[in-house]
Parts: structure tokens; C-alpha cells; sequence
């Protein structure tokens, strides 16, 4: 792209916030050419397109993380992984902030796509959020371990897609970020007054930052194993390096998932309840 040619990927590096700003650009350009070419799949369009704008940078990003891990191993772990973690997570927020000013600005209903997922997957109508608000929301144990196993599941495929299409997986990411600020859109809108929509879009943070964390790093560290088989000797030191690096870096994959349910089943809840 033409853009890359002028923001580097070591500037990127340096400055991971610019990735903010790579993603929101990206979810402005990849909607409006989806309403000019995809008129009849608009949203879901948009999202393979994004996907498409971002996998240059994070296939770079990807092959020097390959460099550093067959080199170093564990003994500079969270030094030489700090850009990658850096910037995977500017990126999601700059998609989250896009999708977010894009349903401000022309409606919840431009994506169809995301809404009609949360209607089948979810149950989502105005009629359960408005429930919601008056029963408020009821937290258990029960209710952890399906959402810990539902996130878990999408963990694995993250792993695995990235594993098999290497930054292929940044599609997982990017319809997450886009289902998400859907959803608190939606949830927003059913909201009266300028004080509780904010400080819903805050208790959403709570639980989602580290969920979405969680999904991009089972999707590094798919891509980083890949990577490792295709150009390193098995059984070989920067092999085994590179192969414990992304083994540390999948468990603490699970460690934010499991935080992330336990968030949103009990402290998100709590507070969603106490407000409303």
C-alpha cells in the first residue's frame, strides 16, 4: 500500500500509538470502498478489507519477532516483545475507535453484519436490553465458565488461523473489535442520558481490553510457531527458543482470558447493576 511507503515499520516500532491511528484510517477507507464495490455486503466487507490493509504491517512485525525469539529465548522476554504487544493493541483500539465513530456518525444499522451475529449468537434486541436495565444483569459461577469456555475457543482459533494463514488471524481481531463497538453502540442508544452512555462505554473497557489482549496474543504466538517451522531447523536452539517464547506467550493468552471472564461475570456486572 502506498501509505506503508511512508510510515515505516520501525517507526511503528518506536512509536506503537501510531498503529491508533493505522487502524482507525484503515476502517474509514476499507467502509466507504466496500459502499462503492460491496454495496449489498457492506460491513462484512469492510472487515476482510481492513484485515487486508493491516496484514503487510503485521506480517513484518511477525517476521521480526521470529528474529529476536531464535535469538534471544526467555532471557528478554517482555523487552523484545513490548513493540509487538504495543502495537497489536493500538491497532485493535484505532478498529474499536473507527467502528465506534462510524456508527456515531451514520448509525448502528451500517453494520448489519455485526448486529444480525449478535441477534442469532446472543439473543441481542432492544426488548433484553431494556429488561436488562430494570432486572439488572445476574452474575455466576456457571455463567463464568461458558464465557471462559467460549472465549477460550475463540483463543484456539486465533492460535490456529494465525498458525495456518500467518497475520490471517488479524481478521479474528478486527470482527471483534467491529462486534464489540456494535454492541456498545446498540447498548448505548437504548441509554437516555449522556452520563450513563459514558460510563457504560467505560465499564465495557474493563472486561475488553483484556479479553481482546488475550485474542492477540494467541495470534502472535500462532504466527511466531509458524514462522519457526517454515525457517528453522527442528529440534535446532533458535527453534526451541523461539518455540518457549510462544508457548509463555499462548498460557498468558489463557491467563488474560480467564481474567477477562472473571471481569466482566462479576466486576462489569457490578457495576453495570449499580449504575443503572
Amino acid at each position: 500500500m502506498v501509505f506503508e511507503q511512508f510510515l515505516k515499520i520501525k517507526t511503528i516500532e518506536r512509536r506503537p500509538y501510531y498503529a491508533f491511528f493505522l487502524g482507525l484510517l484503515y476502517v474509514f477507507i476499507a467502509y466507504f470502498t466496500s459502499k462503492v464495490f460491496f454495496k449489498e455486503s457492506i460491513s462484512l466487507a469492510a472487515m476482510f478489507l481492513v484485515t487486508l490493509l493491516l496484514v503487510p504491517t503485521v506480517f513484518k512485525l511477525l517476521a521480526i519477532e521470529e528474529r529476536r525469539e531464535r535469538k534471544d529465548g526467555l532471557r528478554r522476554f517482555f523487552y523484545d516483545h513490548r513493540d509487538i504487544f504495543e502495537v497489536y493493541l493500538f491497532i485493535f483500539l484505532g478498529i474499536l475507535a473507527g467502528c465506534f465513530l462510524l456508527g456515531l456518525l451514520l448509525g448502528v444499522n451500517i453494520f448489519d453484519y455485526q448486529l444480525n451475529l449478535l441477534k442469532s449468537q446472543e439473543g441481542l434486541s432492544s426488548e433484553l436490553v431494556q429488561n436488562k436495565l430494570v432486572q439488572g444483569i445476574g452474575s455466576s459461577f456457571q455463567g463464568f465458565l461458558g464465557l471462559l469456555e467460549n472465549n477460550l475457543a475463540v483463543v484456539l482459533l486465533c492460535f490456529i488461523l494465525s498458525f495456518f494463514y500467518g497475520a490471517g488471524a488479524m481478521f479474528l481481531i478486527v470482527l471483534n473489535a467491529s462486534v464489540f463497538s456494535t454492541f456498545i453502540l446498540f447498548v448505548i442508544n437504548n441509554l437516555t442520558t449522556t452520563l450513563n452512555k459514558t460510563a457504560i462505554f467505560g465499564i465495557f473497557l474493563v472486561h475488553l481490553l483484556p479479553e481482546l489482549f488475550g485474542f492477540m496474543l494467541a495470534a502472535i504466538a500462532g504466527g511466531v510457531v509458524s514462522k519457526a517451522l517454515m525457517k528453522e531447523k527442528f529440534r535446532s536452539e533458535p527453534f526451541k527458543n523461539i518455540m518457549t517464547d510462544a508457548s509463555v506467550i499462548f498460557l498468558l493468552s489463557v491467563a488474560f482470558i480467564t481474567l477477562a471472564a472473571f471481569l466482566e461475570t462479576y466486576v462489569s456486572t457490578a457495576l453495570f447493576n449499580a449504575l443503572l
